[in-house]
């Protein structure tokens, strides 16, 4: 089996528990009333964001994920997040156990209450035979990522063994804290390195707050953006690969269809509803949706955006978005 489609499988494993963030800091409200009944933040409403860097401590990304329902497998609560790749997690009564579909069974990812020590293992064949063992390095360790510093995480250590054409061994380690969930993860897997770092959160299933939102209501051009949208669906394919339709049509086609068309950093949906996850979306992701910002789309030539969009969007037009629009907005929330 090829090795992406194991990197693959371990990055659905990850984004799984993403849904699961780790300790209090001053970005974020304080949810000590579960500290017992709900340590994993197991919350329909729940979300988090994350940092992505690759080898170098070099940033390449976002994830976002959030706790959208719950479902019931085999008589088991599972809540379901939707976020990169879907996920089922369930507490269970040595921890949290994560629903494995190739299984069909829950399988123990993090033991909790547990002591630094405790070892257990896991194994399965499918795509290709593999064995997973789970250390518990320490129940009290203390990590600073974009969120702020975490102290009391727990801190687990994973090994893969996967028996593929060519055996190969993945290497990943977690920072949990309870109450708040998953704060650090990093894989690493022969030259590459993938790690993601909290940079916020709300687990308490909450709102962006109203001045936050009539910020963005005040300074972010919806209609700018999707003509912007559906201007590059025209534009930016090679010949024949083009988008054909009127700006009608194009409204109307499912977003897997307009993707087809989009540059690849066009990754989220922005809904028709002004919603939590829109205000959200508008402010974090800022080279699919910056153009819509106040400064990014004046006196841009509509025939022709692409020259101004270019300008604007050089790497430190880019830091300018993040430092200061974007700044401005998450700030209030």
């Amino acid at each position: 089996m090829n090795n992406w489609l194991w990197g693959l499988f371990l990055i659905a494993l990850t984004v799984c528990l993403s849904a699961i963030g780790c300790s209090e800091d001053d970005k974020n409200p304080s949810n000590s009333e579960n500290a017992i009944e709900n340590p994993f933040a197991l919350e329909v409403g729940n979300w988090w964001i994350y940092e992505e860097y690759g080898a170098d401590d070099v940033y390449q990304s976002w994830w976002w994920n959030e706790i959208v329902d719950t479902t019931t497998v085999d008589g088991k609560h599972l809540f379901l997040f939707n976020g990169v790749l879907p996920g089922r997690l369930h507490e269970g009564d040595e921890g949290l156990y994560f629903y494995d579909r190739y299984l069909e069974e829950l399988v123990l990812f993090w033991k909790f209450p547990a002591s630094a020590g405790d070892t257990y293992y896991s194994s399965g064949d499918y795509p290709d035979h593999y064995e997973r063992t789970t250390e518990v390095i320490s129940t009290n360790s203390s990590i600073t990522v974009p969120a702020g510093t975490f102290d009391d995480c727990y801190e687990y250590s994973v090994t893969t063994f996967i028996d593929d054409e060519i055996p190969n061994y993945y290497y990943l380690k977690y920072y949990f804290k309870p109450t708040i969930g998953l704060i650090y993860r990093s894989q690493i897997q022969s030259s590459n390195v993938h790690v993601q770092k909290l940079e916020r959160y709300n687990n308490i299933g909450g709102e962006l707050s109203p001045e936050s939102n009539e910020f963005a209501d005040r300074h972010w051009n919806e209609e700018v953006y999707r003509g912007f949208e559906y201007w590059l669906a025209f534009v930016y394919q090679q010949p024949g690969r083009n988008y054909l339709g009127s700006f009608e049509d194009w409204q109307n086609e499912t977003w897997e269809t307009k993707l087809n068309y989009l540059p690849t950093w066009f990754t989220n949906e922005l809904s028709l509803d002004r919603t939590n996850k829109y205000y959200i979306f508008i402010g974090l992701y800022t080279m699919q949706f910056g153009i819509g910002w106040e400064g990014a789309h004046d006196n841009w030539d509509e025939s022709d955006p692409w020259p101004f969009y270019q300008a604007y969007f050089t790497e430190e037009r880019h830091l300018y978005f993040s430092n200061e629009y974007l700044d401005q907005y998450l700030d209030m929330w």
